[in-house]
């Protein structure tokens, strides 16, 4: 079952109404967050080759909703560390997941990783994030969507969709 997260309406990675962003949607499936990306021209850095920080911009955006269905907390990226295997290219579509590893409620670990469609890795990515004190809502006061979304509903989504699926992060290319 395929849950999608309740974005922020001016995220640069996934906000609806931000007209500059990348327009992603993140969401959870088979125990990983997950975002599906077209890789278009406006993305590339020289060539037709996706800019890395695109790649890194992604990566950290489904870090983040993997720290937040651990904790159910607000985080920011402390640390992330991204290696880079090989290009994504103008009309490619990849595939960016992201999974918990570990947790002490202030700190959470994560690992990722960018695949084209034919499951060749691009790139993979291990980040630090730092939990957030308050509530969720607290941090998009004017986004009327979010201060009206049901996180109760969401958890129970999310606890719903797990299956036995498992894709292995730490297999070499």
């Amino acid at each position: 079952m395929r849950v999608y997260f309740p974005t922020y309406k001016y995220c640069y990675v996934c906000g609806r109404l931000n007209e500059k962003g990348l327009k992603a949607k993140p969401y959870f499936e088979n125990g990983y967050v997950n975002i599906d990306f077209d890789v278009k021209r406006e993305y590339i850095g020289a060539d037709i080759n996706l800019h890395g920080g695109v790649i890194a911009t992604l990566l950290d955006e489904v870090g983040y909703w993997a720290t937040f269905i651990n904790t159910w907390k607000n985080c920011v990226t402390g640390e992330i560390s991204v290696r880079y295997k090989k290009t994504a290219i103008v009309g490619e579509k990849i595939k960016v997941s992201a999974r918990t590893v570990k947790s002490n409620g202030l700190l959470t670990y994560v690992e990722g990783k960018v695949t084209n469609q034919n499951e060749e890795v691009i790139a993979k990515m291990k980040g630090k994030y730092i939990t957030l004190q308050g509530e969720f809502k607290e941090y998009f006061k004017d986004d009327e969507n979010l201060q009206n979304y049901d996180i109760e509903l969401f958890k129970k989504r999310i606890e719903e969709s797990n299956s036995d699926k498992i894709v292995d992060f730490q297999k070499e290319v």
